[in-house]
Formats: C-alpha cells, structure tokens, sequence
C-alpha cells in the first residue's frame, strides 16, 4: 500500500553528506517540511557548502539521541551500515519514520517515484527499494500515456461525486467503472463499449 504523507511545517533529518543526502533535503523542503542537513561521513561526491540551500539548517556532525525526538521523518542517505543500524535502534524507541536508502531491514518504509498529472492527481510507482531506477522511468513511461480524455473522465468523477454526497447517496456503493466507460465511449464513438448511465 502506498501512503502519502504531509510534510508542511513537520521536521525531516537527513543524515549523509552525499549528493543523493542534498537531493532528499530538497525534495522535502520543497514539499514544506523543516529541513535539518546532518552532514555526517565523506564520500567521493562530498556536499561542498555553496550547494546547499539557505533554508536547509547544515549540521556537521551525526544526530544526538536527543534530538532524534524531534524529527517526523528521518533519511539516512550514505549507506553507513553502522550508522544505519544505530538510527534504526533510535527509530524503533523514539518511533519516527525512517528510510535507509539501499538497506530495507533497516528502514521502515520506503521512497516512491510520483508525478502529478493534472489537477490533484498524482501516481506513484514503488519497487520497495529494489530499483528506484526503474520506479522513476515507469512512472516517466506512464505519466507519458496520459490522454485528454483521462482529464475530462476525472473531472466528471469528482462532479459526480460531490452531487452523491450532496443528495445522500453513496460514493462506495456507486458504479464508477460503469461511468468510466461511459465517459470514454463518448470520447470516441467509435468504441463497442457503448454504455448509458443514469446519474
């Protein structure tokens, strides 16, 4: 199952000092969050300080226990497996939400490749952390397949929608495919599915 979660005004660890660690820092500023940059460790593509964001506070050290209360949602980025499994021992005390990138033992949920298409709709593609990757060129590969008529269908289902609430009737009990293809059919005349529905 995949979950969105809401970010805005929330405080997000990010521990690494990779550019993978300043990527996540910005994907969550971006979606709002408080940002902290714990730039921990030396890797090859070392964080050098003129990239990072003024909004993103830069921590040169690893968390403290005690600021590991703090945080919503904590991103371990530089495959440190010690460090892994030492914020993993936090994050089961002091239940914050943690992802440690490639190892999934220690992490306990994972990334998802998302792209909105229009209006408030997004999709979203997960391997569970087997290849994100691949999870980023899918969701490219459908975002890409998105018709016109894909906007109208969605637009008429959230008028439908709000009409069965307004007048008492079930959104759950409500034949949605059969409005689907309704909907569709009238796109293209064409089509042997041809069905009318009463709304």
């Amino acid at each position: 199952m995949i979950i969105a979660l809401e970010l805005h005004s929330r405080d997000v660890y990010i521990i690494g000092s990779s550019k993978q660690a300043l990527m996540r820092a910005r994907v969550a500023m971006a979606e709002g969050a408080i940002v902290t940059l714990f730039r921990y460790g030396q890797t090859t593509e070392s964080i050098n300080t003129d990239e990072i964001d003024d909004d993103i506070i830069v921590v040169d050290r690893r968390p403290k226990r005690r600021e590991l209360r703090k945080p919503f949602l904590v991103i371990a980025c530089d495959r440190d497996k010690k460090l892994n499994r030492w914020i993993h021992r936090q994050s089961l005390k002091k239940r914050f939400l943690l992802n440690t990138l490639d190892e999934p033992k220690t992490a306990n949920f994972s990334h998802v490749a998302t792209r909105r298409l229009f209006g408030s709709v997004d999709i979203a593609i997960s391997t569970n952390g087997t290849s994100p990757a691949f999870g980023g060129i899918f969701v490219d590969h459908l975002k890409s397949r998105t018709q016109d008529t894909d906007q109208l269908v969605y637009e008429q289902f959230k008028t439908t929608r709000k009409e069965l609430k307004e007048n008492g009737y079930s959104t759950f009990d409500f034949d949605w495919r059969e409005l689907d293809s309704t909907l569709r059919s009238k796109e293209n005349p064409t089509s042997k599915n041809h069905h009318q529905v009463n709304l």
